[in-house]
């Protein structure tokens, strides 16, 4: 019989760990994005393609996106769609932000994919806000892509995020989150040398150089008997 009480109760506490869990909230997830980036005189054309994992957790259906504002920047022309069909958005503007809500489909589950089209006019068109889905990614993989096209006769001096890629035509950059804003620096003329991308560069290689010579001298002094070795 105590055995029999026993295995009842594993079971009883099985159960309701499995209900625990059920009961869990799901939060949707930033899966995949594809981001595209047109410079013009007055601003830029953005293009992006969103893919969220685990929709069903999305609050009241209703998909939360965060706008970064420079000099009050509003967005022009916002198109949001999935499976070509538009999806209604509600715009709620702020002092540094703006948000946007999207609407899902009744009973969306799973993964959702959708694309979001905008242009906007800016005093400083070299900063590019994004629509931003208002969650994290998984934080494993570089599931952002990052595509800019410098315009015709202009070079990429320095960008941040920082993009390797090239100085002109059309440029990509892979990430693990997606950020708020493109922040792009332009000339005529190709770049120098002294870019941040080459300086971070410069500081990686010195920072290996270092742990090298730094275990090249261990190793030295250990032959020498200058260390210890038990």
């Amino acid at each position: 019989m105590k055995r029999i009480g026993f295995l009842i109760l594993v079971i009883l506490c099985l159960s309701s760990g499995a209900v625990a869990a059920e009961g869990k909230p799901v939060k949707p997830i930033l899966k995949e994005a594809v981001i595209q980036i047109a410079s013009n005189q007055e601003g830029a054309v953005v293009n992006e393609k969103v893919v969220i994992s685990q929709a069903e957790g999305v609050k009241d259906g209703k998909l939360e996106h965060l706008f970064t504002k420079f000099d009050s920047t509003k967005i022009n022309k916002l198109t949001i769609k999935s499976n070509n069909q538009e999806l209604k958005s509600e715009v709620k503007q702020g002092s540094t932000h703006d948000k946007v809500f999207v609407q899902l489909p009744q009973g969306t589950a799973g993964d959702f994919s959708y694309e979001i089209s905008f242009d906007y006019a800016s005093k400083e068109p070299n900063k590019i806000p994004l629509l931003v889905p208002a969650m994290a990614t998984d934080g494993t993989n570089n599931i952002i892509t990052l595509q800019y096209k410098v315009p015709e006769g202009k070079y990429l001096q320095d960008a941040f995020p920082i993009m390797d890629s090239g100085t002109t035509g059309t440029l990509e950059e892979h990430m693990m989150n997606m950020p708020n804003f493109l922040n792009v620096e332009l000339s005529s003329t190709p770049p120098g040398f002294v870019t941040t991308s080459n300086l971070y560069t410069l500081f990686g290689l010195l920072v290996i150089l270092g742990v090298i010579a730094a275990w090249f001298v261990y190793e030295r002094k250990g032959q020498k008997g200058g260390v210890a070795h038990v």
